[in-house]
């Protein structure tokens, strides 16, 4: 399984070591690339983008940057998923700065962009690690050869269009990058400049302390140049310490990292799972998707249904038992020789790189399609390599026969434009939320939250039976969802359905989870469409109170409070709006409209003349009374009567006020109205008692 020494024949021109050809077929594969992603740049914000996104105002102005670093809560308008990762948050500021707001194009650009680069330093990654252990013309095609299978395949699509997963592009860049650097040797090394792209990379997400393993792994076989049985020969344990003292930076920095970053992370913030022993033995079966998955990238799934390994006795569990023992004899066997040693590279980095979501820490889905991406980067060198070393036998025939040359290459590329393809149609059903759902919902029938995404999709259209049949389809597997019960309630007033079915799905969502900010906010929403301005008032400060970040709950907080003229407290907001979203224009035209605060009756009477309703006449009856001119609230609300005679709002604002005149007589049977209207009207009842207990004086 050697590789011949003589070289091919070809292009003789080098540059840097690689022959022009090759850089040439480098610039055609990233133009190719650029191509097949073309349908990918105008694809929305969809799923954890709308909390991290969409509707966190932190990430509006860059002048946030710097709280990033020491407030979490900035991430998102989640409490339950604002976790540390500033750099992500740096980068998507930037990207609303440069695109002028919520732009897809932009956000998706600078994510593409990244993959280009964490493609470039992949190749020479690969290709330095190919010549340490074995140099050979073919080495240049074998790295650009797993580059290509690891860019072009549909699994990385679904990181690339996710655009909140840039946390899994930017840590894996920052971790290739650090290896790079320090392969490179020099300065970089020398001065431990490769630790600046690593430590970028935890402030991005924290899987990249898992650089630290990686970089022991490479030095302990490509530069101490042992297997694993060289722990157990006579100076194998002082070996072990010089590996270690080697990446002694790595490990400190990491694990330092990894304490603080727990310390950044808000209390709210939960992982998800609640299970860890089973889903730690449903992982090997994981494990084995994700390997199956770089061959036949069938069934790829935004969101999928599938369910924890409960018992040892489970075939699943032992099947994928089987694939780890394999895999790893696999790497055991390859780390013994020079020339094998970057397949046995390639497997460590795979279950590495997946250490951190597949082992004790239970995450909310057993298995994420974008959790793929850091872990192929050592599974497409493990694999190509060892092709090349399958090639390498037949060496002889392969130069001398120039059919089978192009038959190879051939192949090659065929296998490529499959998975472009692929790529291709994952973009596709990335497109729009409706068709990324339905995808969900076909894949994954199980799926509550799929079938409520759907539903999302269908409602937003106007489709409203047949959201309705997605949430139904969606109680019966998520029973106790507190989004879905909220957007139940939605729905439910969005078809004119009965006011208590409404509110009683809201208050079902805010009982399952108390802490979601959303269920607040809906619910002071609809409160305020119907006027109970008080009790939405609440609901949208509780909402504010969880997420100071939440935009939408600002601006309907502003508009509350602009009913019930608390003036100030419309200043108060619409000032710290101001201090999240400098020039928001929501803000700025409340600040104008509330000035240096209004007379609350001339606002009311400013508003009878524009729009004299019954509502409105009540409203300057009760500014009257406020400002204690009785006899202007009794002629309002007569008013307010002579428009909508059965108003027993207006009955009791007059048995108030004569009330206060002292006009017993006439307040009791104004009080005596109002109840026959409404008897159960507990105001005007209070209100009767005083009238009734001073005439009996």
């Amino acid at each position: 399984m050697r590789f011949a020494s003589k070289p091919y024949g070809g292009c003789s021109l080098k540059l840097n070591g690689m022959s022009k050809k090759h850089y040439l077929i480098g610039g055609l594969l990233i133009v190719l690339l650029t191509i097949v992603y073309s349908n990918h740049f105008d694809n929305g914000f969809y799923f954890d983008d709308s909390h991290t996104i969409v509707d966190n105002a932190f990430i509006r102005d860059i002048k946030h940057i710097p709280r990033y670093f020491y407030d979490a809560t900035t991430f998102s308008a989640l409490p339950s998923n604002q976790s540390y990762r500033p750099m992500v948050s740096t980068t998507l500021a930037i990207d609303y700065w440069l695109g002028g707001g919520l732009n897809p194009f932009t956000f998706h650009l600078s994510t593409f962009l990244l993959f280009i680069l964490q493609a470039v330093l992949m190749f020479w990654v690969f290709r330095r690690m190919m010549e340490k252990v074995r140099p050979h013309p073919w080495n240049d095609a074998l790295a650009m050869l797993a580059v290509a299978w690891y860019m072009f395949h549909p699994v990385q699509a679904e990181t690339i269009n996710y655009i909140i997963s840039r946390s899994d592009s930017l840590s894996t860049l920052a971790i290739v990058g650090a290896l790079w650097m320090f392969m490179r040797g020099g300065a970089s090394r020398r001065y431990g400049l490769y630790l600046i792209p690593y430590l970028l990379g935890l402030l991005a997400k924290p899987t990249a302390v898992m650089f630290a393993p990686i970089l022991w792994v490479y030095i302990w076989l490509f530069e101490h140049k042992l297997g694993i049985e060289g722990v157990f020969q006579k100076d194998g344990i002082r070996k072990v310490g010089q590996t270690f003292w080697a990446t002694a930076p790595v490990w400190i920095l990491g694990l330092g990292f990894y304490v603080f970053q727990d310390r950044m992370t808000p209390n709210a913030w939960i992982p998800g799972g609640n299970d860890p022993i089973a889903y730690l033995m449903t992982q090997p079966w994981v494990m084995l998707y994700y390997f199956r998955s770089l061959f036949s990238p069938t069934g790829l799934n935004a969101d999928t249904d599938w369910e924890l390994v409960e018992s040892v006795g489970d075939s699943r569990f032992g099947v994928g038992l089987l694939f780890v023992g394999a895999f790893f004899f696999w790497a055991y066997r390859s780390a013994r020789k020079d020339e094998t040693r970057p397949i046995a590279f390639g497997i460590f980095w795979f279950f590495l790189a997946l250490l951190p979501t597949s082992s004790i820490i239970p995450l909310s889905e057993v298995v994420n399609d974008h959790r793929m991406f850091f872990p192929y980067v050592g599974l497409v060198l493990a694999v190509i390599w060892w092709l090349g070393l399958q090639a390498g036998r037949f060496e002889g025939a392969i130069m001398k026969n120039k059919g089978l040359r192009m038959g190879l290459w051939g192949l090659a590329c065929v296998a490529l434009i499959g998975y472009s393809v692929g790529t291709w149609q994952r973009n596709e059903v990335w497109g729009s939320d409706e068709t990324l759902w339905k995808d969900v919902t076909k894949k994954s029938p199980m799926n509550g939250r799929g079938w409520m995404n759907y539903g999302l999709s269908q409602m937003k259209r106007g489709r409203y039976p047949e959201a309705l049949l997605a949430f139904n389809e969606a109680l019966k597997y998520t029973p106790n969802y507190s989004y879905l019960h909220i957007n139940l309630g939605i729905l439910h007033n969005a078809m004119g359905n009965d006011g208590k079915t409404v509110e009683a799905y809201f208050k079902r969502g805010q009982e399952l989870n108390p802490q979601l900010p959303m269920a607040y906010f809906y619910y002071g929403d609809w409160l305020g469409t119907r006027k109970r301005y008080v009790e939405a008032a609440y609901q949208l400060e509780k909402a504010l109170e969880l997420s100071e970040g939440y935009k939408e709950a600002r601006y309907r907080l502003m508009t509350v409070y602009d009913a019930l003229e608390e003036y100030e407290k419309v200043k108060a907001v619409a000032n710290r709006t101001l201090e999240l979203l400098p020039g928001d224009e929501i803000a700025q035209q409340y600040l104008a409209k509330v000035g240096e605060g209004r007379d609350p009756v001339a606002s009311a009477e400013e508003q009878v003349k524009q729009n004299p309703t019954a509502d409105n006449f009540l409203s300057l009856s009760l500014r009257y009374y406020q400002k204690e001119r009785y006899e202007d609230c009794v002629a309002a609300a007569k008013k307010a009567l002579e428009i909508q005679p059965e108003y027993a709002e207006a009955y009791n604002n007059i048995c108030s006020a004569y009330n206060m005149m002292k006009e017993w007589e006439k307040a009791l049977e104004a009080c005596n109205e109002a109840l026959r209207i409404k008897p159960d009207f507990n105001l005007a009842k209070n209100n009767k008692i005083w009238a009734e207990s001073n005439l009996s004086n």
